[in-house]
């Protein structure tokens, strides 16, 4: 009997690689973007001149660039260098496919049961497709999961071994992408709150009846925990960027994050899928059998006001509220689903073959529409313009004004530009006296004093735009090159610097 049991999971581990194989191959992104690009030639010039905080790439001398993630810059400029855009889309299914079987094989170790690992992984990578891309985010995802699963072993067990591998991932994630560091002690937050809610509850009562819905637990190891915290926080000044701690309280400290999309707070519009979880989750809470660990609570809310707050934080909601759900959800297995087993349905053969069957029907069309995008859409950069500028103008001593857009595409092209998506590069927090940022939106309403500052020898434009009706009638430029989507215009009245 232990024998078929052994060998109906060893089927089913079988048919679960081959589901999240298929579903992580539906949530790539072939089309590359701005942060891709400028991660190539960061990347390119840190091989040449090493972590030199200096930036190489805009036409404004003197700027300061502290590389908050030099280590994936290098790691994507190799690998695009040896292999181009097809070995960079290749990195970012390889990443995607960890992720979801790191996911998988953690949550089915943490809560016991196969079925509702497996459909957890499946939800959440359903919803991940907007935030899978080629950028340092990727990988931070990963290394925050398995750092998260390391404090979910040590409350279980103490060993020595859990704080090694804590010390490699915190570094890690410090030299790949140091402005989501601070993020692992909001990792631990819950688990230390609930240790200190546990305590005072008892000071305060002797009773042991617990809450309805809301579970205590006794601390675990809460000691080896705060020894954790210790050493992740002198992890974080190992880093050549020097700015684990720095990075994103200056970020947040300017106003670029009301100008980004990425950083704009969760509206109905923009991120439906948050709202209607908090519905679900209240009605969860009216259930009579339904239970929480008080962790999982406040990870999951902590995790809602980031993605209020912050629409890209919506991605870590997904993925670190996993090991929470799955808990909830084994809870509701076992009161609700009494006479039902979803192991042994999940571990019949015929179940196996009509659930693969759905994955490809579902998920293989998503992945053959991107296999037949471009790599760099022509809508979205200026392809053909920046073809015309290499060929035809001394682009090498050209001051161009750009759109925040259109920089790094520009970078990749050897193009100085004006202002690219390294946001920070371009604000006064990071470079005193800069207000790059902030000049490229006001341009549309005080575009003589902005033009002359900067003292632009040609503009790229989007046709549509209201810098392209300004520059249309201004007697000191002409227009030089228009296709279907963008301008090309050159100053008249002075030469080329």
């Amino acid at each position: 009997m232990r024998n078929i049991l052994k060998d109906k999971k060893k089927l089913f581990i079988i048919f679960a690689f081959i589901a999240l194989f298929i579903v992580s191959l539906s949530c790539l992104n072939k089309e590359m973007q701005n942060d891709t690009f400028y991660n190539i030639k960061v990347g390119e010039s840190i091989s040449k001149y090493g972590v030199d905080m200096k930036d190489h790439f805009s036409f404004i001398p003197d700027l300061k660039y502290t590389y908050p993630h030099w280590l994936f810059d290098l790691g994507v400029y190799k690998i695009y260098d040896s292999f181009g855009f097809k070995g960079l889309v290749a990195f970012e299914f390889i990443i995607v496919y960890l992720i979801a079987i790191s996911l998988f094989l953690t949550t089915r170790k943490l809560i016991k049961s196969d079925s509702i690992s497996l459909l957890s992984i499946i939800f959440v990578l359903s919803f991940i497709k907007p935030f899978i891309t080629v950028r340092a985010q990727l990988v931070s995802f990963l290394i925050l999961i398995l750092i998260l699963f390391i404090i979910e072993l040590s409350r279980e067990k103490k060993k020595k071994r859990y704080l090694l591998y804590l010390a490699l991932l915190a570094i890690l994630l410090a030299n790949v992408h140091c402005a989501t560091y601070p993020m692992i002690f909001v990792l631990y937050l819950p688990y230390l709150v609930s240790d200190l809610i546990y305590v005072i509850k008892n000071k305060i009562s002797k009773s042991n009846k617990e809450h309805n819905i809301i579970e205590l637990e006794e601390p675990k190891n809460t000691k080896f925990l705060l020894l954790q915290v210790l050493i992740i926080f002198i992890c974080g000044f190992l880093t050549l960027s020097k700015d684990s701690y720095t990075y994103i309280v200056l970020i947040y400290l300017g106003k670029s994050t009301s100008l980004i999309k990425e950083h704009a707070p969760s509206s109905i519009t923009n991120n439906p899928f948050i709202f209607i979880f908090m519905g679900i989750f209240f009605v969860m809470f009216l259930s009579k059998n339904f239970k929480i660990k008080i962790k999982d609570l406040f990870l999951i809310l902590g995790f809602t006001l980031l993605t209020f707050l912050s629409a890209r934080s919506f991605a870590l909601f997904l993925l670190l509220t996993v090991y929470s759900f799955s808990r909830m959800l084994s809870t509701i297995e076992k009161n609700y689903l009494k006479n039902i087993c979803l192991n042994d349905i999940f571990y019949n053969k015929r179940f196996i073959i009509v659930a693969l069957v759905y994955l490809l029907i579902t998920f293989t069309p998503s992945a053959i529409c991107e296999y037949s995008k471009e790599y760099i859409p022509k809508k979205q950069y200026p392809v053909d313009m920046v073809k015309y500028i290499k060929s035809n103008i001394d682009y090498k001593n050209m001051r161009i004004y750009n759109v925040y857009e259109h920089g790094s595409y520009l970078m990749l092209n050897d193009i100085k530009v004006f202002i690219d998506s390294r946001s920070d590069l371009y604000l006064k927090e990071f470079n005193k006296d800069v207000s790059i940022f902030f000049d490229c939106e006001d341009i549309k309403y005080n575009f003589k004093e902005i033009d002359n500052k900067y003292k632009f020898t040609h503009y790229l434009v989007i046709n549509d735009s209201i810098v392209n009706n300004i520059l249309s009638v201004n007697s000191d430029t002409k227009l030089i090159k228009k296709d279907e989507y963008y301008s090309l215009y050159e100053k008249v009245t002075s030469t080329n610097v």
